[in-house]
């Protein structure tokens, strides 16, 4: 499954940042591995771009329907313009309604 999405930055390391980025996973039931994912993360002044070192998914369920999903792993930094060049990143991911999720990077 291919899915990619754009989303800003409210707080820690990319306050004010809108991160663009795209993720391949590859699910067996409720659970899954993301075999590619990478994004670019553009904010005044400053430019990065991940790349997904591992990932795991997991779908959330409620009375036997998934109604989200939540995720977690590290990325590296390849390229930036400023101090997140070359950090290795921790991420995690959680629905929070329909189509909509929060996304964490903490280093």
């Amino acid at each position: 499954m291919t899915t990619q999405f754009s989303c800003f930055g409210v707080e820690g390391i990319l306050k004010n940042a809108v991160h663009s980025a795209v993720n391949v996973s590859e699910w067996d039931g409720a659970k899954a591995t993301q075999l590619q994912a990478g994004g670019t993360h553009r904010a005044g002044g400053g430019l990065a771009v991940t790349q997904m070192l591992q990932g795991t998914q997991s779908m959330i369920m409620k009375d036997g329907s998934p109604v989200g999903g939540e995720s977690s792993g590290t990325a590296i930094v390849k390229f930036a313009s400023g101090s997140l060049a070359g950090k290795t990143l921790k991420f995690t991911t959680k629905t929070t309604g329909a189509g909509r999720f929060v996304l964490e990077f903490a280093d």
